[in-house]
């Protein structure tokens, strides 16, 4: 494998990481991130120990840090002690390479799941892979973080006694108009069919705010509109959350019917993801809609395919496919979706549960909305039959309250609009 090839599974590795540990501006991190470029620039060019030399100094200066600064940094040291490693097994150093690894798991990387992908998915360590040291170190991450086989040695659904249904506000509602004005929404739908006029809005939204998981709003916007303003006037992103919000109102207000759902992990590991389901009366069946990626995901042969039908595939080994023009938007970069990453990684890891809202409105989370009836479920989790109530996580924030239900029925879950 050469220099370039190994260098870019190097940078994955770490841009992935960073999507899960905001880095803090300070001397440690800006040194850190500096370090590493010129440790990069100088294995890109062939001279491994030099690359090695330069992150084999680093560490030391970082192991005499107070006890209480090296914790809080933790990460920085793990994922340094990574790429140490990887340079380490570039040039067939086992024993480094292996030492590393254990220094890695010393500062806790082995509780992030893209420490498990990059010894999984990297060539770099395959010179180590098949030692009893390596293994020793893989096994316990491949239990705990491959989603894939955690989703397909679930349970399946089960039918239950529970009843209920889901409400969708009329495009008619005065502040679905105002939002379909502001955004110029029958503009940016077309004249198309619905399918299209669902990929249009799709575009728009993806298009509109970049993605940015850490944005907190501490000026409680009361509306998808103020919240869109807010973004925009002090140039930051939206959470996948706000984003899946704002396109699911922008589709009720073109009287296309929508959820905006919150998938999680069996486990609540450094995050979960929110999407869209959209009912197509056109093609008669929910779509994954995720404003996040600009993704839609499709049989080989072009079908659009649900949540419902994804989450059936990837537990099935069924082939899925995404749409040509996926998108990450993080402002003045893109990134295109890799299908690995995104669905049998990622979505794996997000699918084993889902929960959506039951009655979908405009201002939905940002409105206070009082109910007649006290023991109302405002709340929906759609969980395997085998799952644990006592030991298993569920749910977070407003939704982990008496307001919600939960059910093993996927087909009242997704029932036709």
């Amino acid at each position: 494998m050469n220099g370039k090839s190994i260098l870019l599974s190097l940078v994955l590795m770490m841009l992935l990481s960073l999507t899960i540990v905001a880095e803090e501006k300070s001397e440690m991190i800006a040194t850190a991130k500096q370090v590493t470029s010129e440790a990069n620039t100088l294995f890109k060019k062939g001279q491994v120990q030099e690359a090695i030399n330069l992150m084999e100094n680093f560490l030391v200066d970082f192991e005499k840090l107070p006890a209480d600064e090296k914790q809080k940094y933790a990460y920085v040291g793990g994922w340094r002690n990574l790429y140490l490693a990887a340079y380490y097994s570039s040039i067939s150093n086992v024993d480094k390479t292996i030492s590393c690894l254990h220094r890695a798991v010393d500062y806790g990387l082995d509780e992030d799941m893209n420490f498990y992908f990059s010894l999984r998915n990297s060539k770099v360590f395959d010179v180590v892979r098949d030692t009893p040291e390596f293994q020793a170190i893989y096994e316990p991450l491949y239990q705990k973080h491959d989603y894939l086989s955690i989703l397909k040695k679930c349970d399946t659904y089960s039918v239950d006694s529970l009843d209920y249904t889901f409400s969708y506000q009329s495009p008619d509602n005065e502040d679905l108009r105002t939002l379909r004005e502001y955004f110029n929404l029958d503009s940016v739908a077309g004249d198309g069919d619905e399918l299209s006029k669902i990929k249009r809005l799709l575009g728009f939204v993806n298009n509109l705010l970049p993605h940015d998981g850490n944005t907190d709003f501490h000026e409680n916007p009361t509306s998808v509109i103020e919240m869109t303003q807010l973004c925009i006037s002090k140039n930051h992103g939206a959470s996948c959350r706000s984003l899946a919000k704002l396109l699911n109102e922008c589709y009720l207000s073109m009287g296309i019917k929508a959820r905006y759902i919150t998938c999680l992990p069996k486990k609540y590991i450094s995050d979960c993801h929110v999407i869209n389901a959209v009912w197509s009366t056109q093609l008669n069946k929910w779509l994954w809609v995720d404003p996040t990626w600009n993704a839609m995901v499709m049989e080989c042969n072009g079908n659009y395919l649900s949540v419902q039908e994804v989450r059936y595939r990837l537990r099935n080994n069924l082939p899925l496919r995404l749409n040509d023009n996926t998108q990450l938007n993080k402002g003045e970069q893109k990134f295109d979706a890799d299908i690995d990453d995104y669905l049998y990684n990622y979505m794996a890891k997000n699918l084993y549960y889902i929960c959506s809202a039951k009655d979908f409105y405009a201002g939905i989370e940002y409105k206070k909305v009082e109910s007649s009836d006290p023991i109302e479920k405002r709340w929906i989790y759609l969980v395997p039959a085998d799952y644990d109530m006592e030991n298993d996580d569920i749910g977070s924030g407003d939704e982990k309250s008496s307001n919600s239900l939960i059910t093993t029925n996927d087909s009242v879950f997704w029932q036709k609009p």
